[in-house]
């Protein structure tokens, strides 16, 4: 993409007299950015262009609808992430502009780990194995782990509030949104920014028709495809976004649980005035949620999810956990491990009744 066109710079001057109107307006104008279908360098609609040459999706609301988090039904916002493995770069790009190759099809398998409660209730976990399917793969990929698009909701709001050490993206290794976001442009679109220039998006030196295929980079906006202006835009809207509503009255007696087991020193109610039940620092989960890093002290580390919002997503049948792996709120806490081994075997110690209590008060944030 090139700029914003003159009509809607000169909406802006008419429309924005002062700070706060022009926040309102950056966020309507990201809001957009948000929906909008990207197309490849060359296409007719100068606007929209820049996608690629190889991508995971053409819009962020494709990962994102709605600002939520991925789903496993279809794919959407479900992506194969390599440690900057030679061949494929950081993730599996599974479609391609025209003239080029999607790097592979990703498909997942499932195993299933069965788990015995102390009340003798089974519950069959399941464990994803990613594959490749590439019948003119380069090379062999490293086995990858993978990432399914965390809910947005609220997040400008947490950065306001994060005064002490915490952290944005899966892995709590960004500073600030901006940080994750342009590195999903990057990534999922293809599309170059000013903190990440390559016009080629995630394709590596062995794919060299990939670097030199058509891009939308041009002279004056620093040679990136998505100008400063553009991306300030999308943040504005992302920074606008209110929290997640709970969908249930409080619960006192679902909450002492919460506590008493442990869950409420990662997943902190408050912060700064809100109220994420989150900490948004990394912790230590165990090697049964580790992601396929070289070192193992940080494939093993997560950022504590915020869980409000969760009651939405179970009603909406959206999958938990980093790779989608957890059908529900239950699953997600027996993975837990390392250092929130006790307050899961904790969990898996309740009578069934109180396990009900503590679901259902999930169930309400």
């Amino acid at each position: 993409m090139k700029r914003l066109a003159a009509p809607l710079l000169l909406a802006a001057a008419l429309l924005a007299p002062d700070q706060a109107g022009s926040r309102d307006l950056d966020a309507v104008v990201g809001k957009a950015l948000f929906r909008r279908i990207w197309t490849v360098a060359g296409a007719s609609s100068r606007q929209s262009d820049g996608l690629g040459p190889l991508f995971n999706a053409r819009a962020c609301a494709s990962c994102h609808e709605g600002a939520g988090g991925g789903q496993m039904a279809d794919g959407a916002g479900l992506v194969l992430r390599f440690d900057d493995d030679p061949a494929y770069g950081r993730q599996l790009q599974t479609a391609a502009a025209p003239g080029h190759q999607p790097e592979g099809r990703l498909e997942v398998r499932w195993q299933a780990e069965p788990r015995r409660l102390a009340d003798g209730t089974i519950v069959t976990l399941r464990r994803p194995v990613p594959q490749v399917g590439a019948p003119d793969a380069i090379a062999e990929p490293s086995r990858g782990s993978l990432r399914l698009a965390p809910g947005l909701a609220g997040l400008g709001m947490v950065e306001q509030a994060l005064a002490e050490a915490g952290g944005f993206g899966l892995k709590a290794m960004h500073a600030t949104l901006a940080q994750p976001v342009t590195e999903a442009l990057l990534l999922d679109l293809g599309l170059s920014t000013a903190e990440h220039p390559e016009p080629w998006g995630d394709c590596t030196e062995a794919e060299p028709g990939c670097r030199k295929g058509p891009h939308g980079s041009g002279k004056g906006e620093g040679g990136v495809e998505l100008a400063p202006g553009i991306v300030h835009s999308l943040l504005a809207y992302l920074r606008s976004l209110p929290p997640p509503a709970p969908t249930g009255p409080p619960d006192p007696d679902g909450e002492h649980l919460f506590t008493s087991l442990g869950c409420a020193a990662c997943h902190r109610p408050e912060l700064g005035g809100l109220r994420p039940y989150s900490d948004f620092r990394a912790h230590d989960l165990g090697p049964g949620l580790a992601s396929d890093e070289r070192d193992p002290a940080i494939g093993q580390r997560w950022r504590t999810t915020p869980l409000w919002g969760l009651g939405r997503r179970l009603m909406q049948g959206r999958p938990l956990l980093h790779d989608g792996r957890a059908r529900d709120a239950q699953e997600a806490i027996l993975w837990h491990d390392g250092a929130a081994g006790a307050a899961s075997a904790g969990y898996a110690g309740l009578p069934e009744a109180e396990r009900a209590r503590l679901l259902a008060f999930l169930g309400g944030l």
